[in-house]
Formats: structure tokens, C-alpha cells, sequence
């Protein structure tokens, strides 16, 4: 109680100024306390309702808080990874240098954003935009950080698919050019070889009547070049058809004489030449409805991955073997080799587009990749074994009666 004994009028005037002053600063202050608190609520709803995720760690990157779409993306609830650091989404598949520049700019109260391929809780792979900054307290000290993600998987596998799809039309229209290339070269080559064949044919004839030029041109000479002119017209024989327009058309197929004509044609690649190439055909496969030219396509990617397989093991004897046999309504082609082998993320990963351990320059990491969609298309399957060191087989598994699915190489 306050004393008014010895207060003139004037200074109790003053005093109930001022407590109603002070009165009015009191309901100001706890409206604006209601206030924050509203925002604050709302704030907390948007984060933990919100359709990104948001994690908090405070200074030595210790998890402090993470909201609901977090734990549904990453699978971890909010018990599994309070305590824990961001390292626990790890997948080892982003490079080191993003870490460096995302704690070099963090650490120094700027932005960051990038791209992180992180790994769920069930070990699942999946790809995260994200933006992470510092939280600086009342004397300007950064105490927590907070990072807001994106879940992009879908995304980046509609990138991948249109990359794919990109690559798929780059080969095909490279091909066709060399097509035409090849068949204008071969239309040119291929009177010349006629004409030479037939002018040899005409010297025999005249030599074989003539003792004296019989004596001066010998015959073995003339055979060995009428066999190099023959030789010369298969090879510019089977380049005319492997180039020739195929027909998309779904048609029964001997694959058997499929791959005698693509093995034939392979082998005139010179690195061929210390290779051994052994064909174990089952004489007994029925015919099976497919595309030729697609089933050649295949055949190709899975010789030419086994030729480089071979050749980088080259401490023993070079072998492949391409095998058939009829198992049940399906046919299995196998690409068997004694090469270098893969192991168990190179076979996780083998089918999965421009995935290649060649070389830069030595393979877009397609082959497989196309290989496989073909072999869907023919609704099949294909399957790897394979021993590091010791080679591997490429399975290939072709029902009979089967109606192609629409795939265009």
C-alpha cells in the first residue's frame, strides 16, 4: 500500500500516472508475449508440418531437433537420431569436397546449399537438396546450425532416365549414319573385288591350257588370291548386312545362327585375335519370337564387356565362350569369360545407367543398361555370376512364346 500522508495533489497526480503507465507497459507486454507465442506456435507447426525436412544441431554438430518429414524420408525417428550427428546419413556416394566446402562456408555464418546422396535407415539410397546455415546467439556466437532439405530422388531419376533416353537417340542416330556411310564404302569396294575375282578366274582358266604360263604363274599363287578375293567378299558380305536397315518387327529368330553371324563379324576386330571365342550352341533351342537387330545389339554389348574383361586379366590364356541351351519354355544364352571378375557393389550396380568402372573415354556405362531394357522388352531376364579373378557369366534368359513389349533402341 502506498503512503500518501505527506504527498501534495500534485505528486499523487504523478503517481497515478505512472501506475497507469506502468499498468498499460504490463498489458502491452503480455499481448506481446501472446503474440510470440502465437507466432511461435505457428512457427512450430509449419516446421513440424511442413513439406521439407529440418534438422538442428547445435554447435558440435550434436542433432538437437528434427521435425516429421524428416523421419519420414530419412526413416529414423526422432528417438533413433537425437545425440547422433548428420555423418549417420552417410552413404560414402557424396565426394568429400562437398563436406569441405559446406563446413568452410557454414563456419564462417554464410549459406550453404548443394546436393547430398544420402542413405535411409533401411539402406536405401536417396538424394537430398539441401540449404544449412548457423543460428547465432545474443552475443553473435554461432550455437546451433539448421539445415532445410529436399527430398529429389524422383527427380534425379527422371534426369537419369532422360539422359538415358538422350544417349539411347545419339546412339541410334550414329549408327544409321555409319550405316549409310558404311554401305556407300561397301558398294564402292565391292565391284572391285568382283572385277579382281573374276579376272583371276579368267587367268586359271587361261594358265591351266598353257603349259608355259603354267609354269611361270603358279597355280597355288592364284588360288591363295582367289582365297583372300573370297575372303574379302564375306567380310564386305556380312559389314553389308550387320549395317543394312532391320526391321522393328517381331519375326521368329534362329538365335543360334544369330550369334554364328555376329561372332563371325566380331572377330574381325583385331583385338579379337588373342582371344579364344568358343561357341557351345544347343542345336536342339526352338526359334523365338523377337527383334533381330536388338538381339544382335545385345549380343555385341556382352561380347565387347567380355573382351574387356579378358584383356584386363591378360596373366593367363584369353577365353570366352558364348553358350545356349534350351532350360524348360526358356531359352539361356550365356557370355561366359576367365576374365578380371567383378565384385559385389559392381554386380549391385552393373545394370544401373552410365554406372561403368572403365576408363574415362573407354565406355559411357550404357551397355549393360541398354542391354538389360532390351532383354525386359523380350520379357526376359538377365542374371550375373561372377568371381573377382576368375571371370564372370552373363546369363541371359529368353522365354519362347513370348510377345515383345514396345522398346525402341
Amino acid at each position: 500500500m502506498v503512503s500518501t500522508k505527506n504527498t501534495t495533489p500534485s505528486d499523487e497526480t504523478s503517481l497515478r500516472l505512472a501506475l497507469k503507465e506502468t499498468k498499460q507497459q504490463l498489458i502491452d507486454t503480455q499481448k506481446r508475449c501472446q503474440d510470440l507465442e502465437t507466432q511461435l506456435s505457428h512457427f512450430s507447426k509449419a516446421v513440424e508440418q511442413g513439406p521439407a525436412a529440418v534438422m538442428i544441431t547445435d554447435a558440435n554438430s550434436n542433432i538437437v531437433y528434427v521435425n516429421r518429414k524428416f523421419e519420414i524420408v530419412s526413416g529414423y525417428s526422432e528417438r533413433d537420431i537425437i545425440g547422433k550427428t548428420p555423418s549417420i546419413l552417410k552413404s560414402g556416394k557424396t565426394p568429400p569436397k562437398t563436406y569441405e566446402q559446406l563446413w568452410s562456408t557454414i563456419t564462417k555464418g554464410k549459406e550453404w546449399s548443394g546436393i547430398f546422396q544420402n542413405r535411409r535407415k533401411n539402406g536405401e539410397l536417396f538424394w537430398e537438396r539441401a540449404v544449412i546455415s548457423g543460428v547465432r546467439d545474443a552475443t553473435g556466437t554461432i550455437s546451433h546450425y539448421i539445415g532445410v532439405k529436399e527430398d529429389i530422388t524422383k527427380e534425379k531419376e527422371f534426369e537419369s532416365k532422360l539422359d538415358e533416353e538422350k544417349l539411347k537417340f545419339f546412339h541410334q542416330s550414329k549408327m544409321a549414319e555409319v550405316g549409310l556411310l558404311a554401305s556407300s564404302i561397301l558398294h564402292e569396294v565391292s565391284n572391285p573385288i568382283a572385277s579382281i575375282r573374276g579376272l583371276i578366274l579368267e587367268i586359271m582358266d587361261t594358265v591351266e591350257n598353257n603349259n608355259i604360263l603354267r609354269e611361270q604363274l603358279a597355280p597355288d599363287n592364284l588360288e591363295l588370291i582367289l582365297e583372300q578375293a573370297d575372303r574379302l567378299a564375306s567380310i564386305t558380305h556380312d559389314i553389308s548386312d550387320f549395317t543394312s536397315p532391320q526391321s522393328g518387327d517381331q519375326q521368329l529368330i534362329d538365335l543360334n545362327s544369330v550369334i554364328r553371324s555376329t561372332c563371325h563379324l566380331i572377330q574381325f576386330d583385331k583385338r579379337w585375335r588373342n582371344i579364344n571365342l568358343i561357341l557351345d550352341l544347343d542345336k536342339q533351342i526352338p526359334a523365338l519370337i523377337g527383334i533381330k537387330d536388338q538381339l544382335t545389339h545385345l549380343l555385341i554389348n556382352l561380347l565387347v564387356n567380355a573382351a574387356d574383361a579378358v584383356e584386363s586379366n591378360a596373366s593367363k590364356a584369353l577365353s570366352i565362350t558364348v553358350r545356349t541351351i534350351c532350360v524348360g519354355d526358356n531359352i539361356h544364352l550365356s557370355v561366359i569369360d576367365n576374365g578380371c571378375g567383378m565384385n559385389s557393389e559392381t554386380q549391385e550396380h552393373a545394370f544401373d545407367p552410365f554406372y561403368t568402372t572403365k576408363l574415362p573415354g573407354h565406355g559411357t556405362g550404357l551397355g549393360l543398361s541398354l542391354s538389360h531394357s532390351i532383354v525386359e522388352a523380350h520379357q526376359g531376364s538377365i542374371e550375373i555370376d561372377s568371381t573377382v579373378n576368375k571371370g564372370s557369366e552373363m546369363r541371359v534368359i529368353l522365354p519362347t512364346g513370348a510377345r515383345i513389349r514396345e522398346y525402341t533402341i
